[in-house]
């Protein structure tokens, strides 16, 4: 997993948030929900107000989200891992 290999993090997959729901990776000390997208789950009408409305939800609650896409995770992980660091 990339967000493992960063240090001074402790990440929960699906990592569940009161109000939002089950997050891919959840980071609760430092307030971090990291998702990976696919089309395929994702990339409907409906798919994409649900993922805006559970982002919108996360940040009211003081969370900062990342977001990556399925291509970024597997075929460039050194640039997923370099984004999680800066937020870190």
């Amino acid at each position: 997993m990339i967000a493992a290999s960063v240090a001074g993090i402790d990440v929960v997959p699906q990592g569940r948030v009161p109000g939002v729901g089950f997050v891919d990776l959840l980071e609760r000390r430092l307030g971090m929900v990291m998702e990976a997208e696919s089309l395929e789950h994702h990339w409907t009408k409906a798919g994409l107000q649900r993922d805006v409305d559970r982002y919108t939800r996360a940040a009211r609650l003081g969370l900062v989200v990342l977001r990556f896409t399925w291509t970024e995770v597997m075929f460039r992980p050194d640039d997923v891992r370099a984004a999680i660091k800066d937020v870190v």
